[in-house]
């Protein structure tokens, strides 16, 4: 300023390029933020696009699967409502019938059979004699499997030894003698979890399930309206004129005497049978849902 090139002129021309320096180092960094703003937006951007299609996906099978329930609960009932009201009369049999003449039962009028596959673990011994006769008599057949589970655990590791063999269904039959010395004696809920348990892996493995109980050990044991909202109940009820529950299969008497039981008369002429009625068709309700190997 003074038109002589001093020290002061030194400085203020290294002050200049200082502040000119640190005003580039400024815009460099805002140059590096706004970048990385522009990259973490748009890295947002397509999180939230990704989360919104796999939401959609979510939804939409969520959505299918629920119209497939629909539309398989709108086909049971109209399968319910056509098939509900007959009346078939059978018999449930175990080895305590001894070998039996199938076809003099079914000559007889027994039009279905319930058949003890097993207990615990262990298969039944005469179940596979029992349900090739009853198949080839022509007499629909279902099982039912003595439960003695003590767990949730338990009851479902017991399917392991369940068959493939019936027709109409697969019965959890849990009664007194199950339930002695039982840890779940005394746990409704806990009994009622393990026989849903039980149900359930035989309806995921696609079979009609159901649960084989009377009035008073349903009233002392389990939450049975959590089990008859799912299942049906085959009953077991005496000198009643009509079942005390609704059902689908009634057990009504345990004092039967049919021609064609203990063929070999082990049992000196003395073999009883349970007497059951079917309320419905469960063959045709498995043929309509495309379960039990229809």
């Amino acid at each position: 300023n003074d038109g002589i090139f001093d020290l002061n002129d030194v400085s203020q021309i290294k002050t200049s390029r200082e502040n000119k320096r640190v005003e580039e180092e400024k815009a460099k960094q805002l140059l590096i933020e706004a970048e990385e703003a522009a990259r973490k937006a748009e890295a947002e951007k397509a999180a939230k696009a990704e989360q919104e299609r796999i939401a959609a996906e979510e939804a939409a099978r969520i959505a299918a699967e629920q119209q497939a329930q629909k539309e398989k609960e709108a086909q049971a009932a109209q399968v319910l409502q056509n098939v509900n009201g007959v009346e078939r009369h059978g018999i449930d049999v175990s080895r305590w019938q001894g070998r039996i003449d199938w076809h003099k039962l079914r000559e007889a009028g027994v039009e279905f059979a319930m058949i003890k596959a097993g207990e615990d673990t262990e298969t039944e011994v005469n179940f596979y004699e029992n349900i090739k006769g009853a198949k080839e008599a022509g007499i629909n057949c279902g099982v039912y499997w003595f439960s003695n589970a003590r767990s949730y655990d338990e009851a479902v590791a017991e399917l392991d030894e369940q068959l493939e063999n019936g027709t109409i269904t697969l019965v959890c039959d849990f009664e007194y003698r199950s339930i002695r010395n039982n840890p779940l004696e005394n746990d409704r809920k806990g009994l009622t979890d393990a026989i849903i348990g039980f149900l359930s892996t035989i309806e995921k493995g696609g079979y009609y399930s159901m649960l084989y109980t009377n009035t008073d050990f349903s009233d002392k044991y389990l939450e049975i309206n959590r089990i008859t909202e799912k299942f049906d109940i085959w009953f077991a009820g005496y000198s009643v004129d009509k079942p005390g529950m609704p059902c689908g299969i009634w057990q009504y008497s345990e004092s039967g005497v049919l021609d064609g039981l203990d063929i070999d008369n082990l049992n000196n002429g003395t073999t009883k049978v349970d007497l059951d009625i079917s309320y419905k068709d469960y063959p045709q309700i498995m043929k309509s849902l495309q379960i039990n190997g229809y």
